[in-house]
């Protein structure tokens, strides 16, 4: 029987704790140690608040040729929403999701899903670039679509959907929450005190979850005790927004997946070894 051999080092991940669990299930599987400091939150729009607009919606699907999901989040929520008005998926609209995850979300609920999408984690970029190179989403005049995601976020595919002609919808069911924390809980996640181990890199992958890691860390001038820590990314545009914030060891997946992270942090750690040897 094969043992499984560990990494060395403590790896922070910073995704949302309703996102985090299998990807530190996985990392574990591989041994990597991690602790957790989720930097955002999702929740869910008030359905009662907002129960018209998302009724007037999940009600016309049928008048849709394409539905793109962002996330896996916007898959559940908006299965919930249906379910909560008593109304069903429709069977003729097809579904493009970013990344291999929301796709077996969209496979899980039987949805028809456009096999286009589906990525290899390994190999592939999961951007909105990637997405509108897809054949889908290159002919699409007078197509109605509808982008179901979170609010606010980037403008780029529905700007170049629009340009090539689609009538483009969205549908925002969630807000991404920053949080907050105490110093004495930074400063344990972190390991930035004598009985603590210091993280080998921190993980983001979002433009928002960095985002409130600066805000914190800034807000008790941490930022010099941890500004050569590695960090890892998901794509040159976070890679260039931790550039800017001022950190100067920063590594680029390929993307957000949990294959492209550990990938990252062999080599990270890969390095160590070499520099600890030498």
């Amino acid at each position: 029987m094969q043992t499984k051999k560990n990494i060395p080092g403590i790896y922070l991940v910073t995704r949302p704790e309703e996102k985090s669990n299998d990807f530190i299930r996985y990392l574990s599987s591989k041994g990597v140690q991690t602790r957790s400091l989720p930097m955002i939150s999702i929740e869910p729009i008030n359905f009662l608040d907002n129960s018209e607009i998302i009724y007037k919606k999940l009600s016309k699907l049928f008048e849709f040729d394409l539905a793109i999901f962002i996330s896996s989040f916007s898959v559940s929520i908006f299965d919930s929403f249906l379910k909560t008005l008593n109304l069903n998926y429709s069977n003729e609209l097809n579904c493009i999701a970013i990344g291999s995850q929301t796709a077996k979300a969209i496979q899980e609920k039987g949805w028809k899903l456009d096999e286009s999408c589906i990525f290899d984690d390994s190999k592939y970029k999961q951007t909105s670039e990637v997405l509108l190179s897809l054949p889908p989403l290159k002919e699409v005049s007078n197509k109605n679509i509808m982008i179901v995601r979170g609010f606010g976020g980037r403008e780029i595919l529905s700007d170049v959907l629009r340009k090539r002609g689609a009538n483009v919808e969205y549908l925002e069911l969630y807000n991404r929450i920053p949080k907050t924390y105490e110093l004495n809980e930074l400063i344990d996640s972190l390991g930035i005190r004598p009985d603590k181990l210091e993280v080998n890199a921190i993980l983001f992958a979002s433009g928002e979850a960095l985002q409130s890691f600066y805000k914190n860390i800034q807000k008790y001038k941490l930022f010099n005790q941890i500004k050569e820590i590695n960090l890892i990314v998901p794509s040159k545009r976070l890679y260039k927004m931790a550039l800017d914030l001022g950190f100067m060891n920063i590594n680029c997946a390929i993307n957000a997946s949990s294959y492209a992270f550990l990938d990252e942090i062999q080599k990270i750690s890969s390095i160590r070894s070499l520099k600890n040897s030498s």
